[in-house]
């Protein structure tokens, strides 16, 4: 005999929907097993089968979760506030759960056929809709503000249930799920049943995500002006640190993945980007920091501001004048710059700090980066004393510091001059004394090495490109040939020793050295047959070329026979030729060398006293007066002494030499640099307006930074020359000519 419907809805009452709820009571299930289950599950097939009894299955177990919910749930949430009633909840929500579930499991037969056929929703989304309306719509304001206090206990200090927040804030999410299931998974090892389905966080945006973080923001407000009006910078900079952590780690914990950067942006806003400027501004705040490196306490702040980006101008304000400071004392200390050694090792160690700072306090950072180049830029550049000067410091280090120094602590000093090299605009100013410097470190023989040598190219190189390099490069292909070529000449039958005077000569290509100066010189017979040998020589192996023989930047090694004691003295060629003058003569005048050498008389003079100096006195002179006039005498000092037997002739320096107090000229090169680098722009664009024209010179300018007046002036001697001219209408615009 079938069942009525309202008998079979008392055998499901009966069988199994009491037990259950009773289970929810109790934590006891009654009459559960297998066969209980599917005969309450055929009940419910047999009834569905007739489609006048599927809308009343329905309803039935609608009315069931609903009357459970209003009758057995929210009597009991509605005496409770705070903690209380969060725990209530989250325990309520659970039974939920295994409710809809069981539920489900007798009613399933529905979701077949008579939910898709008569467009309602599936059983599990309707006991999420019952708690929705019955529940969620009756405390939802009670829950928000229990929660809220609950966080804002932890954030001050205090221990609490972390998984009830994030039960109850993972409702506010689920709640507003579509397409809702409820499954089965594992975890360690236990099973459990959670809510599956497609997020709508409408609810969860407006219900409970806004109000929190507009909450949020207001306690770190609160909490960010109590700090500063109580801690040091340095206090500050670590409880917001320990703030952003802990709020990072809580949010991570306990709220929806989408809240926690909308919650982080509010934090960093009133920790950070509210109070940036005053905060930097403290008396024991980014300045005090500076003074007295304090890098852990710099890097911290740069590390919390670096989360509001927009924030870092606030300390790039403070670093680019504080590091201009240091510099610009360092260059306007007037003792210290007339000793150049010295001066440019406190500018190196200035630049080697300030470059460690910036790499472990400011991790780097494009903005400290920049602030540091304004600085060290702005106070480098005032003349072009310190290229020159920066030279001076690495000819030192190339010709006697680096001595004795391993590979890592040479690779070292040399980086750290190309480091601050970087920084000048006369770069070309610095170039030309290197040059200077290198060429007479190979003629001289001075280098400490030909690696170090080699290395600081390699990084001169990279700056400054191949141009300027290759240059550097070809002095020293023409000392390994001239190596070459005096090998080739000893083996003659003279054996490099025509006239028996020995010439150990450099080959010097003219394009590559410094421009040197042709300073008129007539040398002894005996060297002018063995530098005519030489000549004959060369000539025979290399025709067409011509050699010009450059005795002011010679020396040579005499014996003497004049003495108690046979000396070898090592003098210049100039003194060699003055020298050569009293082996057939007792006495001379300046006046008669100068006549018999043909050396320029200012250099005649500063050599014929560096031979009657105290300490190397070969020559005597009448009078005996530090000055040389032309009618004084000199003759052979033959009391002569030394303990030495090889006696150096130092050379007193000349005027030129003294001149460390004036900045170095320019090179004379810029002009051409300047009509070179017009003229290629003017080709390849044709026609330009004169700012835009000016723009692009300064872009290609690498070696030196000129003046707009000297880019005008330029132009109009380009203009003068025919390479451009104006446009007629426009006077401020230019035409290549071809």
């Amino acid at each position: 005999m079938a069942l009525t419907l309202q008998e079979g809805l008392r055998e499901i009452k009966e069988g199994h929907i009491e037990s259950l709820i009773e289970f929810l009571k109790t934590g006891v299930f009654k009459n559960r097993s297998n066969m209980t289950f599917m005969k309450v599950y055929g009940t419910v097939i047999e009834l569905a089968d007739k489609d006048e009894n599927g809308k009343k299955l329905y309803d039935f177990y609608a009315s069931t979760i609903q009357d459970y919910i209003s009758n057995e749930v929210v009597p009991v949430c509605l005496k409770l506030q705070g903690e209380d009633l969060l725990t209530e909840t989250a325990k309520r929500w659970e039974q939920h759960k295994i409710l809809v579930y069981w539920m489900q499991r007798v009613f399933q037969y529905l979701d077949r056929y008579h939910c898709p056929n008569n467009n309602l929703p599936t059983l599990f989304q309707c006991g999420l809709e019952i708690f929705l309306q019955k529940f969620f719509n009756a405390l939802h304001t009670e829950l928000k503000t229990a929660i809220f206090l609950l966080i804002e206990r932890e954030r001050e200090g205090e221990t609490v249930d972390r998984s009830l927040l994030r039960t109850i804030s993972n409702l506010f999410v689920q709640v507003g799920l579509t397409d809702a299931k409820i499954q089965k998974i594992k975890e360690n090892d236990t099973e459990k049943i959670m809510w599956t389905g497609t997020q709508n966080r409408n609810m969860y945006t407006t219900l409970f995500e806004d109000p929190f973080v507009q909450e949020s923001s207001a306690y770190f407000g609160r909490k960010s002006l109590q700090w500063l009006t109580s801690m040091s910078c340095a206090e500050y900079l670590r409880m917001v640190d320990a703030t952003i952590k802990l709020e990072e780690e809580r949010a991570s914990h306990y709220l929806d993945a989408a809240t926690k950067p909308q919650l982080m942006i509010v934090v960093d806003q009133q920790l950070i980007a509210a109070h940036a400027s005053q905060v930097v501004e403290m008396d024991t705040g980014l300045a005090s920091m500076l003074l007295y490196s304090r890098i852990d306490e710099l890097s911290l702040m740069f590390t919390i501001f670096n989360r509001v980006p927009s924030t870092l101008q606030f300390m790039t304000q403070v670093v680019q004048p504080f590091l201009f400071g240091k510099g610009d004392a360092i260059i306007k200390n007037a003792e210290l710059i007339k000793t150049p050694i010295p001066y440019i090792a406190e500018l190196l160690k200035l630049k080697t700090d300030v470059d460690a700072m910036v790499k472990t306090a400011f991790q780097e950072h494009a903005a400290f980066q920049k602030a540091r180049n304004k600085a060290f830029e702005e106070f480098l550049n005032h003349d072009t004393k310190n290229a020159h000067l920066l030279a001076v410091y690495c000819d030192f280090q190339l010709k006697k510091d680096l001595k004795g120094k391993s590979e890592s602590e040479t690779d070292s000093i040399l980086d750290s001059i190309v480091r601050l090299f970087c920084h000048l605009h006369d770069r070309d100013v610095f170039v030309h004394y290197y040059k200077t410097f290198l060429s007479r470190r190979l003629l001289q023989h001075s280098s400490v090495s030909d690696e170090a040598e080699h290395l600081m190219i390699e990084k001169l190189k990279i700056e400054c490109g191949y141009h300027l390099t290759s240059k550097l490069a070809g002095m020293f292909t023409d000392m390994r040939l001239s190596k070459e070529v005096h090998t080739e000449f000893k083996a003659l039958q003279h054996k490099g020793r025509p006239n028996g005077l020995e010439l150990e000569l450099q080959v010097l290509t003219a394009g590559f050295w410094p421009e040197m100066r042709i300073v008129s010189c007539r040398p002894s017979a005996e060297l002018t047959q063995a530098c005519s040998a030489f000549d004959v020589f060369y000539k025979s192996m290399h025709s067409g070329r011509k050699l010009t023989f450059l005795f002011h930047l010679g020396s040579a090694e005499l014996s003497t026979h004049c003495y108690a004691q046979s000396y070898t003295l090592i003098v210049s060629t100039y003194q060699a030729v003055i020298l050569a003058l009293f082996n057939n003569q007792e006495k001379m005048t300046t006046k008669e060398i100068s006549a018999a050498t043909e050396i320029p008389l200012k250099e005649l003079k500063r050599h014929l006293l560096s031979l009657f100096a105290p300490k190397q006195r070969v020559l005597m002179k009448s009078p005996k007066t530090t000055e040389c006039n032309d009618d004084d005498e000199f003759t052979v000092h033959s009391a002569f002494e030394s303990r030495s037997r090889r006696v150096p002739i130092t050379l007193l320096k000349g005027t030129d030499e003294d001149a460390e107090d004036t900045a170095p000229k320019p090179p004379d090169e810029r002009c051409h640099v300047l009509d070179a680098a017009i003229v290629r722009i003017m080709k390849s664009r044709k026609t330009l307006k004169h700012n835009e024209l000016v723009e692009e010179v300064f872009r290609q300018m690498t070696m030196f930074r000129p003046q707009p007046i000297m880019i005008k002036s330029r132009i109009e001697s380009l203009i003068e020359r025919e390479y451009l001219k104006r446009d007629d209408k426009e006077r401020n615009v230019y035409i290549y000519l071809p």
